[in-house]
C-alpha cells in the first residue's frame, strides 16, 4: 500500500528538519570553550572588594589626604588590595585597631604585663638595701601612678626603709630601637609620636 504525502507537507517537514539541525549547530557553535565563572567566585568577589575600597578612598571627605593601604590574606599571604603601600606615612589612630588585634592574637585575652622590682642584692641591714634598686619594665602600656605606689607599699611592708644605692629604671627588656623605621627623630615628644620602650606607662607616670 502506497501512502501519498502532499508536496507542501513534505517541504514543511524538510524546512523544520533543517531548522532544527541549523539551530542545534548554532547552539553548539555558541557554547563557550570553558564554563563561565559563577557569580560567587573568588575572582568576582575580589574585584568587587577592590572597587568598594577604591570608592571609599575616593570620598570627597578624604580629598587632599595622603592615603595608603595594603591588605593581604593571613593564611596565604596573597595580596588582596594595595594603594600607595610603599609610601612612608605617619600612622593615624586607626592603626591602634590593628595593633590591638595583633596583641590579642599573640598574647590572648588573659595576658598580664609585668613590672618587677629587683636589687643588686637581697641583703638588708636595719631596713637599708645595699646597692641599687631597679624598676624593670616589660612593656606594660597601662602602668599607672597608683601601680607604682602599690609597689612602693609592698616594699615598705617587707621592711625596706632606704636604698643605699640608686633607684634605676631598667628598659632593657626591649631593644634600643625607640622609633619606627622612617620616623623623624626631631618631631618632638607628642602623644602620636611616643617612643617604644619597655619602661612605659600612662600619661604622668
Amino acid at each position: 500500500m502506497k501512502i501519498r504525502i502532499p508536496g507542501a507537507w513534505l517541504l514543511a517537514a524538510l524546512l523544520l528538519g533543517l531548522g532544527c539541525a541549523t539551530g542545534g549547530g548554532e547552539r553548539a557553535a555558541r557554547e563557550p570553550l570553558s564554563p563561565a565563572l559563577p557569580a560567587d567566585s573568588s575572582i568576582i568577589r575580589l574585584q568587587s572588594f577592590r572597587q568598594q575600597a577604591d570608592s571609599l578612598l575616593a570620598d570627597s571627605l578624604l580629598e587632599g589626604a595622603n592615603l595608603g593601604a595594603y591588605i593581604i590574606e593571613l593564611e596565604s599571604g596573597r595580596q588582596v588590595y594595595a594603594r600607595n603601600h610603599e609610601s612612608l606615612l605617619i600612622p593615624a589612630s586607626v592603626n591602634k585597631l590593628f595593633v590591638t588585634a595583633a596583641a590579642l592574637k599573640a598574647f590572648g585575652l588573659h595576658h598580664r604585663f609585668r613590672t618587677a622590682v629587683c636589687g643588686d642584692t637581697l641583703q638588708m641591714s636595719k631596713g637599708v638595701l645595699k646597692g641599687n634598686l631597679y624598676l624593670k619594665g616589660y612593656g606594660n602600656p597601662d602602668l599607672k601612678k597608683s601601680d607604682l605606689e602599690a609597689l612602693a607599699f609592698r616594699l615598705r611592708a617587707s621592711g625596706l626603709k632606704r636604698v643605699a644605692g640608686d633607684l634605676v629604671a631598667d628598659p632593657g627588656y626591649f631593644d634600643t630601637t625607640s622609633f619606627g623605621y622612617g620616623w623623624m627623630w626631631d618631631e618632638g615628644p607628642y602623644a602620636y609620636n611616643a617612643p617604644i620602650s619597655a619602661q612605659i606607662g600612662r600619661a604622668h607616670v
